[in-house]
């Protein structure tokens, strides 16, 4: 049976047949049971196991979200990381999600009590923001949800595979069930269920104008979608272990034992509904 002493080991030699110097291969080896010592405290891994992307991501949302490291210093973890895979003939996967900006979790609030109003448009803007800084969905998925991924009778959404994501199923926490009630009441949408004003499917390009709107009117910086869902993995992390924050994100699978998503869901919504004026908890 493989032990993280043993695979370490395997790595050190792998190093020495490339001519690396001694530091260097202590380095290197420590950057890779720091990798592994992180896998056994958030994912119950043990050395003989697989390693699969949720893994990886795992620590990438680690290293880029919760520290505070310079770029350089991760990159050189990652690279270091690369260089064992190598070693083992696979492949890392990508770590694009988890670099860029971040908005601060003032700005999130700030956002999310932007939309308001009782006409259609509002009632859909204060959705599709519920959706993204409650629930962190990517700007794809947004764009993809159908009415049969809503079943208002169990209360839950259904998000499938896509755009490199899990496919999941999400309690409707009771802000979103209520809302969604009122929001199909009044847009009465037949397939997609986020609209335009047309009466349309909502694009991706729409997703991301009704944003800048929104960022505008609370006085925010031009943030991406993608730039959100960061800040909602960061925040979140905080508050949950990082591989319940990766079941709900998609990034990784859903928890085998059972998880009260719902509480989880509910309690960072009611930090997001705080006033701005009080302390904010992270």
């Amino acid at each position: 049976m493989n032990t993280i002493l043993q695979i370490c080991d395997n790595f050190s030699s792998y190093l020495s047949k490339k001519k690396l110097g001694q530091s260097t291969q202590q380095s290197y080896c420590a950057v890779l049971k720091q990798f592994l010592l992180f896998l056994e405290d958030n994912f119950g891994w043990e050395a003989n196991q697989l390693l699969e992307k949720h893994h990886f991501r795992g620590y990438y949302l680690s290293l880029f979200l919760q520290r505070q490291e310079k770029n350089t210093t991760l990159e050189k973890k990652i690279s270091i990381l690369r260089t064992w895979a190598n070693s083992c003939n696979f492949k890392l996967p990508t770590y694009y999600e988890f670099r860029g900006t971040i908005p601060t979790f003032d700005e999130l609030r700030r956002l999310f009590n932007s939309a308001q109003g009782k006409q259609l448009t509002g009632i859909r803007d204060k959705l599709l923001l519920l959706l993204l800084l409650g629930y962190g969905l990517s700007s794809t998925e947004l764009n993809r949800i159908k009415l049969h991924n809503i079943d208002l009778e169990k209360k839950q959404m259904f998000l499938n595979q896509n755009n490199n994501l899990e496919a999941r199923t999400l309690p409707l926490i009771p802000q979103l069930y209520d809302l969604l009630q009122h929001y199909l009441q009044v847009a009465n949408p037949s397939d997609n269920l986020l609209l335009n004003t047309n009466n349309q499917p909502l694009t991706e390009a729409g997703i991301r104008f009704i944003l800048q709107k929104l960022l505008a009117k609370a006085g925010l910086p031009n943030y991406s979608p993608r730039d959100i869902r960061r800040g909602w993995l960061k925040y979140l992390s905080y508050r949950e272990p990082i591989a319940i924050v990766l079941a709900l994100s998609g990034l990784g699978p859903q928890m085998l034992k059972p998880m009260n998503y719902q509480q989880i869901l509910e309690e960072w919504l009611h930090a997001l509904s705080e006033k701005a004026t009080e302390v904010s908890p992270f």
